[in-house]
């Protein structure tokens, strides 16, 4: 039946038969030759968390492939209390774990009681209000974006792969050139904000009318990127402005805020409605005081279009900083928006790169996202 059922899943992520028994689903895998597996999804019943994420756990040990928990509730009890404790210690857990993909509660109108394996869920209307709050909490963040990296390495599905980010760049005016370059569809996926990068800006400005936001140039005070003196980029700026019309314009993205003051001294009348800023290190607090920093010297919103921990060769470091700071950023209120930098990082800490290649989010040669990928993508707030 898997053959067949292949046959119709061309360009879409196949997920396994979702089990109670991960043996049946490993003699599955030993049995069925050649078939193609992308997910594994699994049911578990129980009113432990920990009993849970142990379970998913020896899924991912045993398989080693993204976790759909399709059904999970507390069987046999009849307390919404009960169901209420399970659900409250288990979803930070679910949130949390790199190798859980998606989960859904059992479930959404369930009128069956407790002779059935699970009990309908009567809850009061302070209890349904907890829940709600709950669901509220894990909603998906419209802070989250990425940054695609265009290089030779680049696939179509790159933007795609991102299911759960609001908003991506590429650092380019539009992501037109690449797709043709690949041949790839020209449909751009929603969320897109094209940036002015400041190189090659004699070419013109050619912006999407669709857009709301406009990036403006990148780290002008870095001689390997734009490379721009104060005096130029207010020049350009002004140039800039005009097709800005209608669209939220910000900042030049910086890591010297001294150069990002300087800019906005010297560029009369100029608008720059956000800021953008980019900072790597190892330390989630650092970065939390440097954007404060530019808080309270711009009292602009503000913009992380660039950021991870640099020089280190170890996912565990990049999953760890993740980990402490997209809770921070979420509940930071001068932060408007962010990115990890970045996609698709291929590079090495070895051969002298700033950022190693770690940080990426998609795995090598695959359209896959990493273990840290998995993470930020499904990270709710």
């Amino acid at each position: 039946m898997w053959k067949e059922v292949e046959k119709h899943a061309a360009g879409k992520t196949l997920v396994s038969p979702a089990v109670t028994d991960i043996n049946w689903l490993q003699q599955f895998f030993q049995h069925c030759n050649n078939c193609r597996v992308d997910h594994v999804a699994v049911h578990i019943y129980k009113c432990n968390a920990h009993q849970i994420m142990a379970y998913l756990k020896q899924t991912w040990d045993r398989f080693h492939k993204p976790i759909w928990l399709t059904e999970f509730a507390c069987p046999h009890t009849t307390s919404a209390n009960e169901q209420l404790r399970l659900m409250r210690e288990l979803l930070p857990l679910l949130e949390s774990a790199p190798y859980v993909f998606r989960y859904a509660w059992f479930t959404s109108r369930w009128v069956f009681h407790s002779h059935t394996f699970v009990d309908v869920l009567v809850v009061s209307s302070a209890l349904c209000l907890i829940v709600l709050n709950i669901i509220d909490l894990t909603d998906a963040s419209n802070k989250k974006g990425v940054g695609i990296v265009r290089s030779k390495n680049y696939r179509c599905s790159d933007e795609s792969t991102f299911n759960n980010v609001h908003w991506w760049y590429d650092w380019q005016q539009s992501p037109d050139r690449m797709h043709l370059r690949h041949h790839c569809p020209l449909n751009v996926r929603s969320g897109y904000v094209p940036m002015v990068n400041g190189k090659n800006f004699e070419r013109g400005i050619h912006v999407s009318n669709d857009s709301h936001y406009l990036l403006g140039f990148n780290e002008p005070d870095h001689h390997e990127q734009s490379n721009l003196t104060v005096a130029q980029a207010t020049v350009m700026w002004k140039e800039l402005e005009k097709h800005a019309a209608g669209k939220t314009l910000v900042s030049p993205a910086v890591t010297n805020l001294n150069w990002l003051q300087q800019f906005l001294q010297h560029c009369h009348n100029c608008r720059v409605d956000h800021v953008a800023v980019h900072i790597y290190r190892c330390d989630a607090h650092q970065i939390m005081t440097f954007l404060k920093q530019a808080w309270d010297r711009f009292h602009k919103p503000i913009w992380l279009t660039e950021f991870s921990c640099p020089h280190t060769t170890s996912q565990n470091d990049q999953l760890r900083m993740m980990r402490e700071i997209l809770p921070l950023l979420e509940s930071a209120p001068y932060v408007f928006r962010y990115a990890w930098f970045a996609s698709r990082w291929l590079k090495h800490a070895s051969d002298g790169a700033w950022v190693d290649i770690s940080a990426t989010l998609i795995k090598e040669n695959t359209s896959e996202l990493s273990a840290l990928g998995h993470y930020y993508n499904n990270f709710m707030h």
